[in-house]
């Protein structure tokens, strides 16, 4: 694998099968911080979804200067909608100690 840093090359789609699929809406665009190292589960709150709401995460370390790609793998493997405004998310921060993680949240409804 070629290990090269951000702007050093881009990844250009191929064209993709269009499929039809009704409008969505952006219901809301959030961030919360919290320390986490290993694999975790943890509950946020307050995001705007509900059961069938379509959720993305991400998550990022983050320092004094603000968010950073560090050393640490940082990793999303679970994302469940949980009730009204609730969602559970799993992942992963391969780092032996807890670490300052932003997690960015996209909640859409169809």
């Amino acid at each position: 694998m070629n290990e090269t840093g951000p702007g050093e090359r881009a990844v250009i789609p191929t064209e993709a099968t269009q499929v039809e699929l009704p409008a969505a809406t952006i219901v809301s665009a959030r961030s919360a911080l919290f320390r986490a190292h290993g694999v975790f589960t943890e509950r946020f709150g307050n995001l705007g979804n509900d059961r069938e709401s379509k959720v993305f995460a991400s998550l990022t370390e983050v320092g004094n200067e603000g968010p950073f790609i560090g050393a640490a793998n940082m990793k999303v493997f679970n994302i469940s909608p949980v009730s009204q405004g609730l969602v559970d998310i799993r992942g992963e921060v391969e780092w032996p100690e807890d670490l300052d993680v932003f997690v960015s949240f996209l909640v859409v409804q169809q």
